[in-house]
C-alpha cells in the first residue's frame, strides 16, 4: 500500500513530458521519513512529541519555575471523581515477605527463593478469586567506600546487603459477589481475610510474613528528598542520582529477571504483575526501575525497553503495588516457578569455610539484633569492619576509639562516628562496657575471649588456640570459619 501511494504521488507530481524538479526529491524524502523514519526504534514523530515537552520542563527547572509533570488520564477516561467508586469495588492488600533472620549463607546455596507455587495458588483459593498478584523487590547498594572496594569481589549484585520483597493482592468485588453476600462484608474485609490466611500458610513454612497496615510505610521510588535537576532522554537527573524506568520485553522476561542482579546500581526495583489465564498459565508483565550514580546507558540490559523521554512521568508511577503497565507475556506456571527470585539480602561476608567459600551472615531483622564479638582487640576491629560492609552507620562507644581509626578512614563518609549524641536508629551501635551505649537496632558488644559472653542472637568467638579461626553461632546454625578470605 505504501509503495502504491508513493508511485501515485510521483505520477501526479511528475507527468511524463516534464523533467523532475529539485523539490520533488525533498518532497519524496519527507514522505518516506513520515512513513518510515525512526530514531533508536522510535518513530521520529514520537521522539519529537516527547522531546519538546521535555525541553520545556528543563527550561522551567533552569529558570526556577519548575512544575510537576502533567498527570496522565486514567484508563478508559475515568475521572478522578469516580476514583472513590473504584476503590469501593476493589481492595489491595500488601504482604511483606522475609525469610527467618540471621541465616549463614554460602552463595549460590541460598534458601530464600520466592515460593511461586504457593503464591500462584492464591488466584482462586477458598472460593475467593484474586484479580492480580504483584511481586516487588527493592535492592539497595550501600554507598561507595574504600572498605567496600577492598571486598568488591564479594559484594556483587547477586549477594546484596539490603533487599526487601512485597506481595500485593488485588481483589475485585464483581468477581467475588457470592462470597461478599454470603459473609456480609465489603471487598476490603474479604481481601484482608484472604491475606491473613496466606500469611498463616507462609509462616507455617518458615517465612516471616506480615501485612502492611499502612501503605504510607511502603518505600517510594521517587523520595521526597530527591530533587529533580534535569530531565534527560534516558533518565532523570536527581540530587541523589539518575532514575530510569524500563519495561521488560515479553520474550525476554525470564532472562531479564535472571540477569537483573548484574546491573551496577544504587537501587533496583523489580516489579512483576501476574493475572490468571486458565488453570495452568498466567499473564505476566514486568518493570525494572533503577537509581544509579552515573548516567545510565540507553539499554543497560538486553530485553529492557526504556520509557525514553518519559522517565519522569513513569518514575512517579513506580510503586510497590505495581501500577505501571507494560507488555505482557503468557507463561506456564512451571516456567514461572523456575524464575530465580531472591527475597532477602545475602548479608555481609564474615569469613570462609573449610572449602574456602565465603560465608555471609544476614543482618536484616524486623526486631533489634544483639551481636557479641569475643576475641583479641585486633579481631574485634576486624569483625566490626566486616559488619560495616553493610553500609549502615556505626556508632562507637568504646574506651579506645583510636583503634578503629583505619575503619573510619576507609568507611563511607561519616559512616563511623565516635559517641554521637543521637545515633542512627537503624545503625550499628558498638560498645565494650566502658560506658553505657544508647539503644540501637543492631547492638554489638565487644568482649575478651575469657569473659562470660552475654546472650546474643549472633555470637562471633575467636578460637583461643588458632587465632585465625572463629566460631559464629546464630539461631539458624553455627560454623567454624577463618577470617581469611581469598
Amino acid at each position: 500500500m505504501l509503495a502504491v501511494t508513493l508511485m501515485f504521488g510521483w505520477a501526479l507530481l511528475h507527468p511524463v513530458p516534464y523533467r523532475p524538479q529539485w523539490w520533488h526529491g525533498l518532497l519524496a524524502a519527507f514522505v518516506i521519513a513520515a512513513f518510515l523514519g525512526s530514531w533508536h526504534g522510535q518513530h521520529w514523530s514520537t521522539s519529537v512529541r516527547r522531546w519538546v515537552p521535555l525541553a520545556r520542563r528543563n527550561r522551567r527547572i533552569r529558570t526556577g519555575r519548575a512544575k510537576p509533570p502533567p498527570t496522565e488520564p486514567l484508563p478508559q477516561d475515568i475521572s478522578r471523581d469516580d476514583e472513590s467508586a473504584i476503590d469501593s469495588m476493589q481492595a489491595t492488600v500488601t504482604v511483606h515477605l522475609r525469610p527467618q533472620p540471621h541465616a549463614l549463607n554460602t552463595p549460590p546455596q541460598i534458601d530464600d527463593q520466592l515460593p511461586w507455587d504457593q503464591i500462584g495458588r492464591w488466584f482462586d483459593r477458598y472460593g475467593i478469586r484474586t484479580e492480580s498478584i504483584v511481586v516487588t523487590s527493592v535492592t539497595s547498594t550501600p554507598p561507595r567506600s574504600a572498605l567496600r572496594q577492598a571486598f568488591e569481589h564479594r559484594l556483587s549484585g547477586s549477594t546484596p546487603q539490603h533487599r526487601d520483597t512485597w506481595v500485593s493482592f488485588v481483589v475485585r468485588a464483581e468477581a467475588n459477589l457470592e462470597e461478599i453476600m454470603a459473609r456480609g462484608v465489603d471487598v476490603a474485609t474479604l481481601a484482608d481475610s484472604t491475606a491473613r490466611r496466606l500469611v498463616a500458610e507462609l509462616r507455617e513454612q518458615g517465612w516471616l510474613a506480615t501485612i502492611v497496615a499502612d501503605p504510607a510505610n511502603l518505600p517510594s521510588f521517587v523520595t521526597q528528598g530527591a530533587q529533580v535537576r534535569k530531565e534527560l532522554w534516558t533518565s532523570i537527573q536527581c540530587s541523589d542520582g539518575y532514575r530510569a524506568v524500563y519495561a521488560v520485553a515479553p520474550d525476554a522476561l525470564k532472562s531479564v529477571l535472571t540477569d537483573v542482579s548484574t546491573l551496577s546500581t544504587a537501587q533496583t526495583w523489580v516489579s512483576v504483575a501476574m493475572r490468571p489465564q486458565g488453570q495452568q498459565a498466567v499473564e505476566m508483565q514486568a518493570v525494572v526501575a533503577t537509581v544509579t550514580y552515573n548516567r545510565p546507558d540507553r539499554v543497560p540490559l538486553p530485553g529492557l525497553i526504556g520509557f525514553h523521554g518519559m522517565h519522569r512521568q513513569r518514575a512517579e508511577q513506580v510503586t510497590v503495588t505495581g501500577s505501571l503497565a507494560a507488555s505482557a507475556a503468557l507463561l506456564d506456571l512451571e516456567v514461572v516457578a523456575s524464575i530465580p527470585w531472591q527475597t532477602a539480602a545475602t548479608g555481609v561476608p564474615v569469613g570462609a569455610n573449610r572449602e574456602g567459600s565465603p560465608v555471609y551472615v544476614a543482618l536484616a531483622s524486623a526486631e533489634s539484633v544483639r551481636i557479641t564479638i569475643a576475641g583479641s582487640p585486633e579481631f574485634q576491629v576486624g569483625m566490626t569492619s566486616r559488619l560495616a560492609l553493610s553500609g549502615l552507620p556505626v556508632a562507637l562507644y568504646v574506651a579506645d576509639p583510636t583503634r578503629f581509626r583505619t575503619l573510619a578512614d576507609h568507611g563511607a563518609t561519616q559512616q563511623v562516628q565516635t559517641a554521637p549524641a543521637n545515633p542512627a536508629p537503624a545503625g550499628i551501635v558498638v560498645g565494650d562496657g566502658s560506658q553505657p551505649p544508647p539503644s540501637g537496632h543492631i547492638m554489638v558488644t565487644l568482649s575478651p575471649r575469657v569473659a562470660k559472653l552475654p546472650a546474643a542472637a549472633i555470637s562471633i568467638v575467636q578460637d583461643a588456640e588458632r587465632p585465625d579461626l572463629f566460631d559464629i553461632s546464630t539461631p539458624r546454625g553455627s560454623q567454624l570459619l577463618t577470617h581469611r578470605m581469598t
